[in-house]
């Protein structure tokens, strides 16, 4: 009702039956896969291992952190290069997670940064996420043993 340049407003509500409001916001989840490489470096004049496995463990470090349903993959001589994901994100956040390598080859020194980090950032832009991690294509969480002549 408007008086004199004046609104009034009337809400017409009880204590048994009071005004509800209710505000619903969500997001579109996204995911995220990241590479891990496995490195054998060999010294000239030696021939290296014939062949070789590793298993690389993925363990979250930040609580409540989403994984992906396979959380430990064989890196080989074949295919040095694993993805762990897609790991589907439902919030927006810092995401750390540990990657560890486990495995040995007669002659080889495994690398001494065990385990390694690697951090999911998942952004909101307008109802969106994107996630972004620190272990791309282009720079993958490598880890790098070193082999040396087997006596």
């Amino acid at each position: 009702m408007e008086t004199n340049g004046t609104l009034t407003a009337t809400a017409s509500s009880t204590t048994e039956l009071p005004l509800t409001f209710t505000n619903t916001y969500s997001v579109d989840e996204t995911t995220a896969s990241f590479p891990v490489k496995k490195v054998v470096s060999v010294p000239a004049g030696l021939a290296g291992p014939a062949d070789w496995t590793y298993t690389m463990t993925l363990t979250a470090v930040t609580e409540g952190a989403p994984l992906p349903s396979d959380t430990e993959l064989e890196a080989t001589k074949a295919a040095p290069v694993v993805t762990f994901g897609a790991i589907t994100y439902t919030a927006p956040g810092e995401y750390t997670y540990n990657v560890t390598e486990s495995g040995t080859v007669a002659g080889g020194t495994n690398d001494t940064v065990n385990p390694k980090t690697v951090t999911v950032t998942v952004v909101e832009t307008n109802g969106t996420l994107t996630a972004t991690a620190s272990s791309t294509t282009e720079l993958p969480l490598t880890f790098t043993n070193t082999y040396s002549a087997v006596s």
